[in-house]
């Protein structure tokens, strides 16, 4: 598996929260690849680099949470 420096993102201010209301898809990271579906709480914690992978067709709704 190959990471461009577009394809991932970096929280450095605080853990991010997120909570999927409606969809799903797979969290990727350096670590491991994380699938979430509707009713998931997806926690990334500060300094992990990951990239959301959404399943395409479906409407996502997700509330987003920055813990500091």
């Amino acid at each position: 598996m190959r990471y461009g420096s577009a394809d991932l993102m970096l929280g450095a201010d605080g853990d991010d929260l997120f909570y999927i209301h409606q969809g799903g898809g797979t969290l990727r990271t350096l670590l491991g690849d994380v699938e979430f579906h509707e009713g998931d709480y997806v926690c990334v914690p500060r300094g992990i680099m990951h990239r959301f992978l959404l399943r395409p067709g479906v409407a996502q709704w997700w509330l987003w949470m920055e813990c500091r």
